[in-house]
């Protein structure tokens, strides 16, 4: 009888230690959520249940097995973070390998990438297979809101110079825009220009004109200077 209430007790141990995760909140559910809602957002649904689309890409380069891993983890972490700032932080993404050589039909190592939800499988692969571009643009304002904001007062002269050299501003999201922090979402936009000013003249600056860069962080950004550069 002992043996048996024993055993009871590990058993109850250990179903407790496995539901624990989820009973303590702490999704990504919105301030003010009721405690069901935090739980729900500890739950990440996969395609079995939710539905989505499953992608797979094969690695094709002539570089080693070790070479080839590296560039496989480069490769998850820079769709981890399209997936995350395009709000589909449930989507998985993984390191696919195998025991098969080069030179057969399968590569060694592929990335597979499962995003629950999305419905548009064409959408899925514009946003996954797409190549990055970098260019730099002139910000003019920046706001917080839930929706588009309204175009920034006293600025209709600046917008029509700026359209008539192929400039024209337009509100763009913030990268990690809806994204919730310590209970508090990021609802900011940038009203840019495609072009930077030059002088009296617009030009267009993209990743080719960068010959040496180094991280820095500018403490007092000031919207609508010419070094007020979106990336």
């Amino acid at each position: 009888m002992r043996a048996n209430q024993k055993r009871l007790i590990v058993t109850v141990v250990v179903f407790v230690a496995a539901l624990l995760p989820l009973l303590i909140p702490h999704g990504s559910a919105p301030a003010g959520s009721s405690f069901i809602d935090k739980l729900a957002a500890n739950i990440k649904l996969g395609l079995d249940i939710k539905g989505g689309a499953l992608l797979e890409y094969q690695m094709l380069t002539d570089v080693s097995d070790q070479e080839m891993n590296a560039l496989a983890d480069r490769v998850i972490e820079v769709l981890r973070a399209r997936l995350d700032a395009a709000g589909f932080t449930e989507a998985t993404v993984e390191k696919v390998t195998t025991g098969i050589s080069f030179g057969e039909d399968i590569p060694p190592v592929r990335v597979r990438v499962q995003i629950p939800g999305i419905t548009d499988v064409s959408r899925a692969e514009s946003l996954v297979g797409k190549t990055g571009r970098l260019y730099f643009a002139d910000v003019l304002a920046i706001e917080t809101s839930v929706s588009t904001p309204s175009i920034p007062a006293g600025m209709s002269l600046e917008i029509s110079r700026r359209k008539l050299q192929g400039a024209e501003p337009y509100w763009v999201k913030e990268l990690h825009y809806g994204e919730y922090v310590g209970g508090v979402q990021n609802n900011t936009w940038y009203f840019i220009s495609p072009k930077v000013s030059i002088g009296s003249s617009y030009a267009e600056l993209d990743g080719s004109v960068v010959t040496d860069a180094k991280p820095l962080v500018n403490n007092q950004p000031d919207p609508g200077k010419e070094d007020s550069w979106f990336l």
